[in-house]
């Protein structure tokens, strides 16, 4: 049951689940007498999972969780909670769209491990680019950018170990270094792919 300080909520607003695999809230063992204190032991065996939902309309303003609009939650062996209190649990400060939440850090992909290039297929193409090849490495991600020479390339990621990518145009034949980068990281700078641009008229097959 839910207790909310200054008033007592109807039934239909109240609402408890139970689970077995939720952590517990940290709660405390009371009695109405001190001389009935006593330590639930098996209880701690189980978990219950409460959905608090705030039905007051201040989306925009999340309110100051110092005031009153807190909740406890209570164990008892009654629907009264009037009767016989196992444990209640510390306040609790409820708000849907609450600024007191703490967003979870998301995490930079290029911190976890650093890309790699072992190698280009097809490793030449003609000066015209438009080809298409394909990276092959280790520990690609999701916004990983290809960069031929000091041209950004348009790329898709295929798996961690691929990259397909369509080669930039360049007007003279010859090796360009092929790195990578995100955001302001470049990887591959001291061991790049290379590509190597041949001409029509420098075909060497």
């Amino acid at each position: 049951m839910f207790f909310y300080q200054g008033q007592t909520l109807s039934s239909e607003v109240m609402s408890a689940f139970q689970d077995d695999h939720i952590h517990p809230f940290r709660l405390r063992t009371l009695s109405r007498n001190a001389q009935d204190l006593r330590d639930v032991g098996q209880g701690k065996r189980f978990f219950l999972k409460f959905f608090l939902k705030c039905n007051q309309n201040c989306l925009k303003n999340a309110g100051n969780p110092r005031d009153m609009r807190r909740f406890q939650v209570v164990v008892s062996t009654t629907v009264n909670v009037d009767g016989h209190v196992l444990a209640v649990s510390d306040n609790m400060f409820v708000h849907n769209n609450s600024k007191h939440g703490r967003r979870a850090r998301r995490l930079d992909p290029s911190e976890a491990a650093t890309p790699c290039i072992k190698a280009i297929s097809p490793s030449e193409g003609w000066t015209t680019g438009g080809a298409t090849v394909i990276i092959i490495g280790d520990n690609f991600f999701d916004g990983l950018q290809v960069i031929f020479g000091t041209m950004l390339v348009w790329s898709e990621l295929i798996t961690p170990h691929a990259i397909r990518v369509q080669t930039p145009p360049r007007h003279i034949p010859g090796v360009v270094e092929v790195t990578l980068s995100y955001k302001s990281k470049q990887f591959c700078k001291g061991t790049p792919g290379r590509f190597i641009y041949t001409g029509k008229n420098h075909c060497r097959w």
